[in-house]
């Protein structure tokens, strides 16, 4: 971690939010903060004032490719490199009744655009900057992308997909050196 240049979505609470802190405990040298959460984004920066760690933010929706990759090359245009990533924007929940028979188009798309589609747009910006051998990418999923649970299809979908995705990233580019994981909390 000492030295090392990295991304984290999702970065204004919860995992996201953890992670900064731990890579800033580590001594990362710098670390490019992402959330839709302004304020979130924030607070977070103030919790890595005590380290030495550059912490750098911007407002991003991850389910617009234009956005995470604007992001991406701010992260690079400030910090010169970048050598690992957290993936970790994403929402849970939805409108009214979330059984796969009522289920809102609106929700529906939403979960997927932002917990898998994201995923993927974040990947698709960061590998060509990871170096190779020793860059890493760490994406969230979840236990419920093992198993389907009742009014949760739109998340678990989203979620197997992440396990899916992330697998299929991994064997792409592990001959490369590029280390890619999913975190299943």
């Amino acid at each position: 971690m000492i030295g090392r240049f990295y991304a984290v979505t999702g970065a204004a609470s919860g995992i996201g939010q953890a992670i900064v802190v731990r890579l800033a405990e580590l001594g990362a040298a710098g670390i490019s903060i992402s959330d839709v959460n302004s304020a979130g984004l924030e607070a977070t920066k103030a919790l890595c004032t005590g380290f030495k760690t550059r912490t750098i933010s911007q407002k991003v929706d991850v389910s617009r490719y234009d956005q995470v990759e604007q992001w991406i090359q701010y992260t690079i245009d400030e910090f010169g490199r970048l050598d690992g990533a957290a993936n970790v924007a994403g929402i849970a929940g939805g409108s009214g009744n979330t059984t796969c028979a009522t289920m809102k188009d609106s929700d529906w798309n939403a979960m997927i655009g932002i917990n898998l589609t994201g995923v993927m747009h974040c990947m698709r910006a960061q590998i060509p900057h990871l170096p190779n051998p020793g860059g890493a990418i760490v994406n969230v999923s979840s236990t419920s992308g093992l198993r389907g649970l009742p009014h949760n299809a739109a998340y678990a979908s989203s979620k197997f997909g992440v396990i899916g995705l992330t697998e299929s990233a991994a064997g792409e580019f592990g001959s490369k050196g590029i280390r890619i994981n999913a975190l299943l909390p």
